[in-house]
C-alpha cells in the first residue's frame, strides 16, 4: 500500500512565503498607515489619525476573509494581525488621549474622562490579547445573541466592527476641536454601537478566563493523579 503524501501548502514552503501571505501583507500595511499617522499626529496633521483608523477598519475587517478566501490561515497570519490589532489599539487610544490633553477647549473633566476610558480599553485589549493567543479558536466563546449575530452574520460585523472604528474616528476628532459641533452627533451614535461590541469582547474574555481555568483544573488533576501513582509504586 503506498503511503499519501502530504504536500505543503504555497504558503507554508518556506520562510519567506510563510510571513508574506496576501493576508499578512495587508496587515503590514496596516501597521505602516498607523505609524505614519502617530508621526502626523504628532506634527500636527490633525487629518492622518483618522485617515488611518478608517484605513486601519477596513482592512483589518477583510484580511481574516481574504485569508480563507486564499485558504492561506495560519498561525503566524494571527499573530501578525493580533500585532496590528494592538498597534492600532494602542495608536488610537493614545492620540486620543494626547489630542484631549492639548485641547483649548475641553474642560478638564471632559479631558481626563476620555483619557481615563480610552486607556482603560487599552489595558483591557491587551488582557484580551494575551488571552486570545493563549487559547485556540477565541471567537468561537460566545453565547448571546448580539455575539453570535457580530460573528455568524456580515451585518453584524459591518455595524459592530466598523461602527467601532467610526467611534474611535470621531473620538478623536471630537477630542481635537475638529468640526465639534458636527461630530458630536455621530460620536452619541456609535458610543452605543461600542458599547455593544465592548460587550461582546468583555462576553468574550469571561469564556476564555472559564477556558483557561479548565485547562488549569485539568493540568493540576493530572499531575495529582500522577504523584499519587508515583508514591504508590514506590511503596
Amino acid at each position: 500500500m503506498c503511503k499519501a503524501i502530504t504536500v505543503p501548502k504555497p504558503h507554508m514552503r518556506n520562510r519567506t512565503s510563510y510571513l508574506c501571505t496576501v493576508p499578512n501583507v495587508m496587515d503590514y500595511g496596516r501597521i505602516l498607515v498607523y505609524l505614519v499617522a502617530v508621526h502626523g499626529h504628532y506634527n500636527g496633521m490633525t487629518w492622518a489619525m483618522p485617515a488611518a483608523i478608517i484605513c486601519n477598519g477596513v482592512i483589518d475587517d477583510l484580511d481574516g476573509k481574504v485569508a480563507r478566501a486564499l485558504d492561506q490561515c495560519s498561525t503566524m497570519g494571527y499573530l501578525v494581525d493580533c500585532t496590528a490589532d494592538i498597534l492600532a489599539v494602542m495608536a488610537n487610544t493614545g492620540c486620543i488621549a494626547s489630542a484631549a490633553l492639548s485641547s483649548a477647549t475641553l474642560s478638564v473633566e471632559v479631558k481626563w474622562l476620555i483619557c481615563g476610558g480610552v486607556q482603560l480599553y487599552a489595558l483591557f485589549f491587551i488582557y484580551w490579547s494575551a488571552l486570545a493567543t493563549a487559547i485556540p479558536n477565541y471567537k468561537g466563546n460566545h453565547h448571546s445573541r448580539l455575539a453570535r449575530w457580530y460573528y455568524g452574520t456580515l451585518a453584524g460585523d459591518l455595524i459592530l466592527y466598523l461602527g467601532m472604528q467610526v467611534f474611535w474616528c470621531v473620538l478623536y476628532m471630537y477630542a481635537a476641536d475638529l468640526h465639534r459641533e458636527l461630530v458630536f452627533p455621530v460620536l452619541v451614535i456609535t458610543s452605543v454601537i461600542f458599547a455593544l461590541k465592548v460587550s461582546v469582547e468583555v462576553e468574550n474574555v469571561l469564556c476564555l478566563v472559564d477556558k483557561v481555568m479548565d485547562k488549569d483544573r485539568a493540568d493540576a488533576l493530572a499531575q495529582s493523579i500522577s504523584a499519587s501513582t508515583k508514591k504508590h509504586k514506590s511503596t
